[in-house]
């Protein structure tokens, strides 16, 4: 009797601690949005510029960058905030490739976003990226951009063999050209021990396809 409630707990602790990539993805919509744009673009996302290795589950707090920061010379600025540093590195590219390849898969038209930095920039302004409004205005009349996809994510080193990285937590918004509205907010909890990108990628951009109506709701 004892050993069978042994294997039971056993049970539950393996199930909590395998939830499927799925059910961790959380999709927040503003209210009042009951569908999201399909034609979009994909902002680089950012990361820290180190990927730390870990032994035991642990909290990190998630930041992000800001997508809505104008200046006074008419531009779109993506602004990790001050007390951080997020940067675009291989692992933040590679994730940006592939979550494109599948929300295209998915049934997103995705557009491509020209993306600039300053020409001249202070030390403290490293990480800042613009997109001039005029080239919102450009893509969304010409090409019929809706929406860009931004946010940041969070990489860690596997405790046992630091050459394998995990995704440990994500957090995507989704702005309007036009508006710069928030339509949408996709995020990975940080809770959990980390997934490969490939399948990070793929429950991003599944959640984003259900809210789009492109795929069904109960697709897996």
């Amino acid at each position: 009797m004892r050993n069978g409630i042994a294997v039971l707990f056993l049970l539950a602790a393996v199930a909590c601690g395998c939830a499927s990539m799925d059910d961790r993805v959380v999709v927040t919509p503003a209210a009042g949005v009951e569908k999201i744009p399909t034609k979009i673009a994909v902002y680089p996302l950012l990361t820290a510029e180190g990927v730390k290795a870990i032994a035991q589950p642990r909290s990190y707090p998630m930041t992000t960058a800001s997508a809505s920061t104008r200046a006074s010379d008419d531009r779109l600025y993506i602004v990790a905030p001050a007390e951080t540093k997020l940067v675009s590195t291989m692992q933040s590219q590679l994730l940006t490739g592939i979550l494109s390849a599948r929300l295209s898969e998915n049934g997103f038209t995705l557009k491509e976003l020209p993306v600039e930095a300053p020409l001249e920039q202070g030390e403290k302004e490293q990480n800042t990226f613009f997109v001039s409004l005029e080239t919102l205005k450009h893509l969304r009349e010409g090409y019929g951009l809706e929406a860009i996809l931004v946010g940041n994510v969070y990489f860690v080193a596997d405790g046992r063999d630091p050459t394998v990285i995990w995704v440990r937590a994500a957090y995507l918004r989704l702005v309007d050209t036009q508006t710069l509205d928030v339509l949408c907010h996709v995020s990975i909890s940080d809770k959990y021990r980390g997934e490969s990108m490939e399948s990070a990628a793929q429950a991003l951009a599944l959640a984003l396809a259900k809210k789009a109506k492109l795929v069904s709701t109960e697709a897996k």
